[in-house]
């Protein structure tokens, strides 16, 4: 009676061979040209999503330094900056 590979019990499955040496430094150096590219469309991303997210703190804290008047126009800080805003509230 014999044991026979892949059913219960069976003998441990063989290992596959290892790649040879030739496709370890191609698909090294792959990795390498791709690793630049890789952290640099990372990083764009990451800054985009900062935006994103900061933007609105912004949008607020310039809203409350102007008058009701210029509330939505398109200037982030125009030049006369209310800080009596924060005393009259």
């Amino acid at each position: 009676m014999t044991i026979q590979q892949g059913q219960v019990g069976g003998a441990p499955p063989v290992a596959a061979a290892p790649p040879s040496a030739g496709t370890q430094v191609a698909s090294l150096e792959r990795r390498e040209l791709t690793g630049p590219f890789r952290r640099a469309i990372f990083l764009l991303l990451l800054a985009g999503a900062t935006f994103l997210f900061v933007f609105p703190f912004v949008w607020l804290v310039s809203a409350s330094l102007k008058d009701r008047a210029t509330v939505f126009n398109s200037q982030l800080f125009p030049p006369p900056l209310l800080f009596d805003n924060y005393s009259t509230v």
